[in-house]
């Protein structure tokens, strides 16, 4: 089987982040051993050299014109697998700054490293002031966030279903602009967004990695966690129930007017996402 090379910034993230949920929550530090203290060097290590790509990086594929000195972490693919249009991924790196954050915290705490804890606190705080600075747009909403962009003023508006995206930022723990977060979770959810569908049975995000009209139930979960109104809520609860086709599952996508028509019937993320976020 060939290897696809496909870098995107979240396969190094949510190790970090499922390892320090583990320890916290089961009272468990042997998972805080040296092999995770040489997964956060490698995690700090590639992320530094990804936010300086153009100088440091020996990894070279989907590659498009950037401003090299932006301060973003560069990445060639979405979460989707999908190649990005411009390789500055916002809610990608929004996803970094926070996995750095618990990163520094973890060297600090655990490996007595304050050096790197340094080095990764750092890389965060050029992050974030990359996205205030580069990633927040004047529209004809208000400011919102891009989606991608490539720090030389172009940018890509829309929003993909899987995650991070920036529907699902607030739910990583980065601290978004709450004004510029809603503006843009308002187009997003709406026809500007060229991956927005609405029909007979759901309107939400889909993904160019299914096809048109298919909508994923795990940016619908997400949607519902975001939301401030009861009866957003209730309209998703409802167009999650019709999505199961009837076999009492959840699929990667379905069908806006038919939900017998749906992408993989076998996946467990979104059911796992879906008793976490409706468990009594």
């Amino acid at each position: 089987m060939p290897i696809e090379r496909k870098f995107e910034i979240d396969s190094l993230c949510y190790p970090i982040r499922l390892a320090d949920d583990y320890g916290r929550v089961m009272h468990d530090r042997s998972v805080y051993d040296r092999a995770l203290f040489g997964e956060l060097r490698v995690v700090l290590h590639t992320l530094e050299t990804e936010q300086h790509h153009a100088a440091r990086s020996t990894y070279h594929h989907n590659e498009h014109p950037i401003d090299p000195n932006s301060g973003l972490v560069w990445s060639a693919y979405r979460p989707s697998d999908e190649p990005q249009a411009y390789n500055y991924n916002i809610p990608e790196n929004m996803f970094a700054s926070v996995t750095l954050r618990t990163v520094a915290r973890l060297l600090r705490e655990f490996y007595h490293d304050p050096q790197d804890a340094r080095r990764a606190d750092g890389i965060a705080d050029r992050i974030d002031a990359a996205i205030a600075r580069h990633a927040i747009f004047n529209t004809m909403v208000g400011r919102i966030y891009a989606y991608e962009i490539d720090g030389l003023g172009h940018a890509k508006f829309m929003d993909d279903a899987n995650t991070p995206s920036l529907l699902s930022v607030p739910l990583y723990g980065y601290s978004v602009d709450g004004g510029v977060y809603a503006n843009t979770r308002r187009f997003i959810l709406s026809d500007a967004d060229p991956y927005f569908y609405h029909g007979k049975y759901a309107s939400g995000i889909g993904s160019s990695h299914t096809p048109g009209n298919y909508v994923w139930p795990l940016s619908l979960i997400v949607q519902y966690r975001t939301a401030s109104s009861d009866m957003e809520k209730i309209q998703i609860a409802m167009a999650l129930a019709a999505s199961s086709a009837g076999d009492g599952a959840l699929h990667e996508s379905f069908d806006v007017n038919d939900p017998r028509k749906y992408t993989r019937e076998s996946f467990g993320w979104v059911n796992a996402l879906f008793e976490q976020t409706f468990q009594k």
